[in-house]
């Protein structure tokens, strides 16, 4: 039965996320640097708190509150991407609830820059103002 939880538990809950300080963070524009960025990294920590702090994901957080469902993070399927000699972080957010994870949005945000995307249903990627 434990085997049936084990893939919900290895996502990281976003409110152990909201503890780390944001620190502003240097573009990174080496590939190989890039790519070699874990979700254990201060650039994911700091990429997750710029995503959490946009006004809509914090309405939709308090949402999940009133229904007694939990917010997540993907910590396990993101994934830095290089792109233009630029890094940036997948970031996806999930509703968990008891043993069910529903994707609800994904993103990318530049480590040390001010780009940040949201995921359309089509596949393409829309500039969100994190403003």
């Amino acid at each position: 039965m434990k085997e049936k939880y084990a893939p919900i538990l290895a996502f990281w809950v976003i409110a152990g996320c909201a503890q780390a300080h944001a620190q502003p963070l240097k573009p990174i524009t080496d590939r190989n640097q890039c790519l070699g960025l874990t979700t254990e990294d201060k650039t994911y920590i700091v990429s997750s708190q710029r995503v959490m702090s946009l006004k809509y994901v914090k309405e939709w957080v308090n949402s999940l509150d009133m229904e007694n469902k939990r917010p997540a993070l993907g910590k396990h399927v993101d994934f830095p991407i290089f792109q233009e000699n630029r890094c940036f972080w997948s970031i996806s957010l999930y509703e968990s609830e008891k043993a069910k994870l529903q994707l609800w949005q994904e993103y990318l945000v530049e480590i040390g820059g001010g780009q940040l995307f949201i995921a359309n249903p089509d596949g393409a990627w829309n500039r969100v103002n994190s403003k």
